[in-house]
């Protein structure tokens, strides 16, 4: 499980390098014992007996979100 979440973290850097917007989904490690979503991934191409640990979406951002500007030399300390 924690490889799979810092290989998401790797696709979501590379992902932003590039200007596209990424969200990591949960929901799918929840879904993968139902019958019918494990048909669902079959016919995508994922083996039935392959363990869905995380998932996520990869898209192009409408509105780039850009994080607060930080002054050079600045540091805090949080105690």
């Amino acid at each position: 499980m924690a490889d799979c979440s810092l290989a998401l973290e790797n696709l979501f850097l590379a992902a932003n390098s590039i200007g596209l917007g990424t969200c990591y989904i949960n929901q799918l490690h929840w879904l993968r014992n139902d019958s019918k979503f494990r048909e669902f991934l079959f016919e995508l191409g994922i083996p039935k007996e392959h363990t869905i640990c995380s998932s996520a979406i990869v898209g192009y951002i409408d509105t780039p979100t850009i994080g607060p500007l930080r002054k050079e030399g600045t540091i805090n300390i949080i105690k």
